[in-house]
């Protein structure tokens, strides 16, 4: 009986040791904090979800190669926003290509400060997931930017925009 409680014990420390190692191994990842996934209120894009779409609209460049391709579809870009609303640890979670990747993530890195989560009424790290739509335009629709029908000509795009009528559009206002 002794040696069942001795092995129970052992067992038991061994899982608690390896459960330590991993959660520290979680918080160095995190720069030493705790970041949450579900807090009292989740942190907000300024001006809410409308601003953050027409954000997206506005800075998305669809990239050329992909466009060619014909590649499509939505982007989840996970990533962590800070205690002061500023955010950091990119990272795709899912992706149709992986040429669609890397404007996914310079779209969310150009985003200004979030309001940021609350948890037990204080500001909190909270680890936050995007989807970013890539969505190529359909033949008859008003070309518009991106390739996105969205915004309809009110779109004023980048200078480093790899779309060639986006551009010269740019050039001519």
């Amino acid at each position: 009986m002794k040696q069942i409680i001795i092995t129970m014990l052992l067992l038991a420390a061994t899982i608690a040791n390896a459960q330590d190692k991993e959660k520290a191994q979680q918080d160095a990842q995190n720069g030493g904090y705790e970041v949450f996934v579900n807090p009292e209120q989740s942190p907000q894009f300024p001006g809410g979800d409308k601003a953050c779409l027409d954000y997206i609209k506005k800075n998305m460049c669809y990239p050329e190669e992909a466009k060619k391709k014909g590649i499509e579809g939505r982007v989840l870009v996970q990533f962590v926003i800070e205690k002061d609303g500023s955010h950091n640890s990119y990272k795709v979670i899912r992706s149709p290509d992986s040429l669609l990747n890397e404007e996914a993530i310079r779209i969310v890195k150009g985003m200004p400060k979030w309001i940021p989560a609350r948890l037990w009424n204080e500001t909190t790290r909270i680890r936050c997931t995007l989807p970013i739509t890539f969505k190529l335009e359909v033949e008859g629709q008003e070309e518009s930017a991106h390739g996105t029908n969205l915004h309809k000509g009110k779109h004023t795009p980048c200078y480093t925009c790899p779309t060639p009528t986006l551009r010269k559009q740019k050039q001519e206002d």
